[in-house]
């Protein structure tokens, strides 16, 4: 199928522009009609449709136009700077290649969030007309869209980055971001969809007092005395968590039995992996207790807040 338009001709101070000769043609300079179609006269409307009997693929096609006015003199041909035709989709990005919770490069499997969406993906290819945008959809399912609940999707995207707001994802659920490439000739890939990622809002389970170690880092026996006004150790347990997993702890050598007030000279040390901890305060006072404090992390971002040791004091 072909069609086409063109402006008006001139003909200044002559008898004026009487009609067209219009042709799809394969020649950029004259009119070598397309298999299928012939050269239209007499044309006033400025518009012209024709049907070939087959174009190849990605070869310059063009539309050429003649003016005659009413003198029955024309000045040529003028063509279009042409056209190409391009049948085939292009590709997407590969699933590994799109993002989950991520406008960057990096993937995420969990979210802590019933209700916020983000993603990003890597470039798709056509090698034809090349790619003109995207469509992405935040899906329930991995084989195409089916979208989230609060969610549309998002067509013409170009920045290869996108965000959505979800009326609430479930506890446990997976869900998928699933992307559609379009080339320029109004060509679409089939949808490509992430390895997914799972909502976790409930928080991990802290060890308890008892399985935290004062002044030991063998997980194992627990400490009331220190006979040092500086130097700190402590281990524990692991935390629990049935979903995404435990991801890492914050620990605090604290002045504080419930929270996390640092000891002077310490810092809370955060994304500690070992369940082992030392450090160095500038000086304890006699007779006073302190206390190691944990709080656990889960993959998804949960945390429960701190749970402290049974205390040391100092003597």
């Amino acid at each position: 199928v072909l069609s086409a338009s063109w402006d008006a001709g001139a003909d200044t101070g002559g008898s004026g522009i009487r009609d067209y000769d219009v042709c799809f043609s394969s020649a950029d300079t004259s009119c070598v009609p397309i298999a299928g179609t012939s050269m239209e006269t007499g044309n006033t409307s400025r518009t012209a449709t024709a049907t070939a009997t087959g174009m190849s693929m990605l070869t310059p096609y063009y539309t050429c136009v003649r003016a005659w006015d009413n003198a029955a003199s024309s000045a040529g041909w003028q063509c279009s700077d042409g056209f190409q035709v391009d049948q085939t989709a292009p590709t997407p990005p590969s699933s590994g290649d799109v993002f989950d919770l991520s406008v960057g490069v990096s993937d995420a499997d969990w979210s802590n969030s019933t209700t916020a969406l983000n993603a990003g993906w890597s470039a798709g290819s056509d090698a034809g007309s090349g790619i003109r945008d995207y469509d992405v959809c935040f899906s329930t399912v991995d084989t195409g869209c089916t979208n989230i609940a609060g969610t549309f999707t998002q067509t013409g995207n170009t920045s290869r980055a996108a965000t959505a707001t979800a009326s609430g994802m479930t506890q446990g659920i997976t869900y998928f971001t699933c992307v559609r490439a379009w080339d320029e000739a109004g060509n679409a890939s089939s949808w490509s969809c992430s390895d997914g990622f799972t909502i976790d809002t409930a928080v991990p389970s802290n060890p308890s007092v008892a399985s935290i170690f004062d002044l030991n880092t063998s997980y194992a026996s627990d400490l009331d005395w220190n006979t040092s006004s500086t130097a700190l150790s402590a281990s524990w347990s692991p935390g629990i968590d049935l979903l995404s997993g435990i991801r890492d702890y914050d620990v605090c050598f604290s002045s504080a039995a419930s929270t996390c007030t640092p000891i002077a000279g310490t810092s809370m040390q955060s994304a500690n992996t070992t369940r082992t901890a030392t450090a160095t305060a500038t000086g304890m006072s006699d007779a006073v207790q302190y206390y190691t404090c944990v709080r656990t992390w889960d993959v998804a971002g949960n945390t429960p807040g701190w749970t402290c040791s049974d205390g040391f004091v100092v003597d």
